[in-house]
């Protein structure tokens, strides 16, 4: 398995990792399981910039999103047949932490960009802002009775059960098998 976090959708050395001469070039091996965890930093970098929102950048990595998966897609496209797929896990970010409306609104807005453009290349999505929402349920809005802590980076045992969720929805796929013919079209917004 390779996990890759980005801090940002699209960076200058995925160009390589996702071309011709990287790690999906036909001749070396490749991972079975590619995990790709981001979204989170766009937003948190685009709200807590000094002057205001930065706009620009959240449009920037929106249209970055669907040139990562595009050129995932590729990547995996080139594998030869006789060499194993490597499945693609999209993971969306989870909750920022610091229960502002306009950061989640932001990463909600990513996830949702992320997932889209992840489902027409055939990948399948990992919803952990949903299970951190979950966590979170009793805790988030209410501090005077907090049983886990809203940070950016959520403690124990919040890792522990993103982490078998992962694994989870892993051996579900290995289980079950995927068929990247058959890609979601969704339609056009």
């Amino acid at each position: 398995m390779h996990a890759n976090r980005k801090h940002f959708p699209w960076e200058d050395y995925d160009e390589w990792l996702f071309g011709e001469t990287g790690l999906w070039n036909g001749e070396t091996r490749h991972p079975d399981v590619l995990v790709l965890h981001l979204g989170l930093h766009t937003c948190v970098h685009a709200w807590h910039s000094p002057q205001m929102q930065n706009n620009t950048m959240i449009e920037q990595h929106k249209k970055g999103l669907k040139i990562l998966m595009e050129n995932v897609r590729k990547a995996i496209d080139r594998t030869p047949s006789h060499m194993p797929r490597t499945k693609v896990i999209i993971q969306l970010a989870g909750r920022a932490g610091s229960s502002d409306p306009n950061i989640d609104h932001c990463s909600r807005t990513m996830n949702r960009v992320a997932a889209y453009e992840g489902h027409r290349q055939g990948f399948a999505a990992f919803e952990r802002e949903e299970i951190e929402r979950r966590l979170l349920y009793k805790s988030e809005y209410y501090r005077d009775v907090s049983f886990i802590k809203p940070l950016l980076h959520l403690e124990s045992p919040a890792a522990n059960i993103i982490g078998t969720s992962l694994v989870a929805l892993i051996a579900c796929l290995q289980r079950n098998g995927t068929d990247y013919n058959l890609r979601y079209r969704p339609a056009d917004v």
